[in-house]
């Protein structure tokens, strides 16, 4: 019988390293199924879609098209469960492009939740940020400049849905449209590049006054360490 490999020892290894190797050790080995690549809006990767301007003024005169499709499956108590985000490439005419998600959540009775994001921040790897994120309080708090010049930054407090702490870990599928190039034969210029990976992920909720939810999302990418916050609100497309 052969001897299974030893745990690499830690001792020696940098923060960054065993970081690493705890990422690997925390990846399921379980096949994916169907359900991981649903299509709820039926957008295809690298095709224009049309925003109602009313989601916001970047949408009122831009172009906008589906760079990527993620799939993220979370596998808990035997059960799966997955959202897809749209992430999409804004173009308008007289700024920088953006990039912006449309989540879609299943809402337990065949629906589907949609939230329209916006990136907050993205920083690189940081074990301080996730001992924040891990507070047993639940609590995330971050700033928001104020309204008017010269008035304090704005605390909006974040609480963790469902009373859950700590991350979640799931896996993503990515699935990325077709480069434009014009020597590429048209088989291969029309298929779509698809490739998987980790991430750790906190979510959160905020009820404003007027009584509008507003979520949070904090991303850890497995394979790298880069932290992305997502905000943003339900949206009716």
């Amino acid at each position: 019988m052969s001897t299974p490999p030893a745990s690499p020892d830690p001792r020696g290894s940098t923060l960054w390293e065993m970081f690493l190797q705890w990422m690997k050790n925390r990846r399921s080995s379980e096949p994916v199924t169907s359900s991981s690549l649903a299509n709820p809006l039926d957008w295809t990767p690298g095709a224009p879609v049309s925003l109602n301007a009313t989601q916001g003024p970047e949408f009122a005169s831009a172009l906008t098209r589906v760079d990527e499709l993620r799939h993220v499956i979370r596998r808990e108590g035997g059960q799966e469960f997955h959202f897809v985000d749209y992430v999409l490439r804004v173009s308008p005419r007289d700024a920088d492009p953006v990039n912006i998600r449309i989540r879609c959540l299943p809402d337990g009775g065949g629906g589907w939740h949609r939230l329209l994001l916006r990136q907050h921040d993205e920083f690189g790897f940081a074990a301080d940020f996730l001992e924040v994120l891990n507070d047993p309080s639940g609590v995330f708090t971050v700033e928001d400049e104020a309204s008017e010049a010269g008035d304090p930054p704005v605390e909006i407090s974040f609480q963790r849905l469902n009373e859950v702490t700590g991350p979640w870990h799931a896996t993503v599928i990515h699935q990325r449209g077709p480069e434009a190039d014009s020597t590429a034969p048209p088989a291969a210029s029309q298929a779509a590049d698809q490739d998987s990976g980790t991430m750790e992920y906190w979510d959160f909720l905020h009820v404003h006054g007027d009584g509008t939810e507003e979520f949070l999302f904090t991303e850890l990418d497995g394979s790298t360490g880069w932290i992305q916050i997502w905000r943003g609100s339900r949206v009716f497309l």
